[in-house]
């Protein structure tokens, strides 16, 4: 018999885990952010250091846009095309060097193309898992230019909340519970069905006792126990949460998994540089004028930065450490592999931008047609065919898809507008807009 006494406490712990995770999204708590201390004669600093690391697997990828090139400033990742769930890579540390990351950084292309809802995860066995998921985040903005997410270990996952309610209603443990009310017809494992129909009855009775608040997101918290990616719980996945619960885990290697993207059917991008981050403890001996430079510091607004890390010239002149934006940098690379001038290609992206009435990073067909006119200094729909402004369209899109993204207007561009000084909006001379297209195909003319 479930023990729904003792489902009031766990509940009540549970509520108290997730209201002290909720208090640390209000307040923006990090800490990190918490300034040296001094105790006694020593100097406490809690710094976030960044962790070397190797990406080693991948779940797609674009050749031009490597996973690798997450290592760097302005490098992209891209799946490989239509590939746009459930995407991942996989960093392995420095001399496979176990540690627990608390924080991760990654860039955004700015665009529907983005990451939305991602999870971090790691394994302890290697890099093919199997793999215990350590937190999930949803960027809230897919304009920011980069999204950073803190992890507070202390506060308990909805999968490690029911592992706990599970131990609390059967005396007999997660054996009981798996045998009675999960794996009902013996086979094993858990399906989503299996588990909503023991999810629905557990939650009815608990609701009868007014006891444990059960998360609003079954299907999510079926995502948590499911550590395989498999669409299936087993016994070992909740034995394995059991463990793993309340702890700091150390690792070699974690996984990035990009679980959508904002809606793009097209490509899924991130963009460098991926940063893996722990938090480390620094005491140190006070020496003649450190805590002049401790108190400097507060008063400066500086937190986390060493006095070495001030004097540290090699890293003076980086394009981060200069402010460069990393959508900057990938237009230079764009521009770069499509042999394009820079200010040309920031033209055509200002332009894109415009006629991107919904900022999705993709244009249909009415809005290209209103970019072709654009760029070749249209005044009315009618200076060009409809016939050839419709051909643009299918050469532009050409996979397809009822879109096109920024990189595959730039391909049409070369291809059918180069004789365009798109900064002076002039036609050269040389090229008859009207027959840019003859050697392709013979539209239909209105």
């Amino acid at each position: 018999r479930c023990n729904f006494d003792s489902l009031h406490e766990s509940g009540e712990n549970c509520s108290a885990n997730r209201s002290r995770s909720e208090s640390l999204r209000e307040a923006g708590e990090n800490e990190v952010d918490k300034e040296p201390s001094i105790a006694g004669d020593e100097i406490v600093e809690r710094r976030e250091i960044d962790l070397a690391y190797t990406i080693v697997r991948w779940s797609s990828q674009n050749p031009d846009y490597p996973a690798s090139e997450l290592m760097s400033l302005g490098g992209v990742w891209e799946a490989a095309p239509m590939h746009v769930t459930g995407q991942y890579v996989v960093m392995e540390l420095e001399k496979q060097e176990p540690r627990c990351v608390r924080s991760i950084s990654i860039g955004l292309p700015g665009t529907d193309c983005g990451p939305c809802q991602c999870r971090v995860c790691y394994s302890k066995d290697g890099p093919d898992g199997p793999w215990q998921e350590a937190w999930r985040f949803t960027i809230e903005s897919k304009a920011e230019p980069t999204h950073k997410s803190v992890h507070d270990y202390n506060v308990s996952t909805p999968a490690e909340d029911f592992v706990d309610l599970l131990l609390a209603a059967f005396p007999g443990g997660l054996e009981e519970a798996w045998n009675r009310v999960l794996d009902v017809n013996r086979d094993g494992r858990l399906s989503y069905r299996e588990f909503i129909k023991s999810f629905t009855q557990l939650q009815s009775a608990s609701e009868a006792n007014r006891s444990f608040q059960w998360p609003s997101d079954p299907q999510g918290l079926f995502s948590q126990l499911d550590l395989s990616g498999t669409g299936t719980v087993t016994l070992a996945d909740l034995q394995h949460i059991k463990e793993g619960a309340t702890t700091h885990p150390k690792s070699a290697w974690w996984k990035l998994l990009v679980h959508r993207n904002w809606g793009s059917m097209k490509r899924l991008q991130v963009t460098g540089p991926l940063k893996l981050c722990d938090i480390v403890e620094v005491r140190s001996k006070p020496i003649k004028g450190q805590f002049r430079d401790v108190f400097s510091s507060r008063m400066m607004g500086v937190r986390g930065c060493s006095l070495e890390a001030t004097q540290n010239l090699t890293t003076a002149f980086t394009l981060e450490s200069l402010g460069v934006d990393p959508k900057t940098i990938v237009l230079r690379k764009l521009a770069k592999k499509h042999n394009l001038s820079i200010l040309d290609l920031e033209e055509l992206n200002t332009r894109f931008r415009e006629v991107d009435s919904n900022s999705s990073g993709c244009l249909e067909e009415p809005e290209f047609t209103k970019l072709v006119l654009s760029v070749h200094g249209a005044r009315d729909i009618s200076d060009i065919p409809k016939g050839r402004l419709h051909f643009y369209w299918k050469q532009a899109d050409a996979d397809h898809s009822g879109e096109v993204d920024f990189e595959e207007f730039i391909v049409f561009f070369k291809k059918y507008a180069s004789d365009v000084d798109i900064r002076s909006m002039k036609t050269k001379p040389r090229k008859d807009l009207k027959n840019t297209d003859s050697q392709q195909e013979a539209p239909e003319r209105n």
